[in-house]
């Protein structure tokens, strides 16, 4: 059985062409709302935050002879785990990494402190579009007063961004995707000064918000993904279901 690490729009679409090969397969996610999302797949879901040790077990149990691993792309502890228990179990591992992007008129980061740093050299209103888990990082380092974050409209995560002080009108919970038109529009309303986000590629709307900013005139900060020396790799989904073929084969 083919055990696909998601979570992402990209491990929807490959769980989709798994099913129309008629690939036995499981997808594992990590919340509520990739659990809903992944309903539609129609398989069997493992919705736990796999340490090495979790993972491990669950492999055997499910008999797993290759590892999808699909997750976003600043997921790197899930996929140092899944490349070590692998290794330890003698598994095929293959990586969908969504191809990076180099954007003009942009500022790239190699992290949330460096990025933490540019940004509040321009002052005023700093919008984030990088997801709630590191919220709390970026209070390590900016005011709050400053911060305006954009985050999914689901109830624990507005939970939890309430926890860290966030008023009302310094979070907003939406859903992407978002054009360049809802992006400019969004931080005209916020009269933001600057933007951070994330290297997440084409499917995260990265360029979407760069040329946002750019119409903006206000800066994009970008943080650059951390370098993992990925066993095999791919970059498209015919590449993908290619490599597939040639493992099970």
């Amino acid at each position: 059985m083919i055990f696909l690490l998601g979570g992402t729009a990209d491990s929807l679409e490959i769980g989709q062409a798994l099913k129309k090969q008629h690939d036995d397969f499981c997808l594992s996610v990590v919340s509520d709302y990739g659990e809903e999302l992944a309903k539609e797949l129609d398989c069997p879901i493992i919705k736990q935050r796999l340490n090495q040790e979790a993972m491990s077990q669950c492999f055997k149990a499910n008999k797993i002879d290759l590892v999808l691993d699909a997750t976003h792309p600043f997921a790197e502890e899930v996929s140092k785990n899944a490349i070590a228990v692998c290794q330890q179990l003698n598994l095929d591992y293959l990586r969908y990494e969504r191809p990076p992007l180099v954007l003009p008129n942009t500022i790239s980061v190699a992290s949330i402190q460096e990025a933490c740093a540019v940004a509040s050299q321009f002052g005023g209103v700093i919008y984030l579009t990088t997801g709630s888990k590191s919220v709390a990082t970026y209070l390590n380092y900016l005011p709050l007063e400053q911060l305006v974050v954009r985050v999914l409209p689901v109830g624990n995560v507005i939970k939890e961004i309430e926890a860290f002080g966030f008023q009302a009108h310094q979070i907003e919970g939406l859903k992407g995707p978002f054009t360049t038109e809802m992006n400019l529009a969004l931080l005209k309303r916020n009269r933001a000064s600057v933007m951070i986000s994330k290297e997440s590629g084409t499917t995260g709307g990265l360029i979407e918000k760069a040329a946002a900013c750019e119409a903006a005139n206000i800066p994009c900060v970008i943080i650059q993904r951390k370098k993992i020396n990925y066993p095999k790799q791919v970059e498209s989904l015919e590449a993908l279901l290619l490599e597939i073929g040639k493992v099970r084969r």
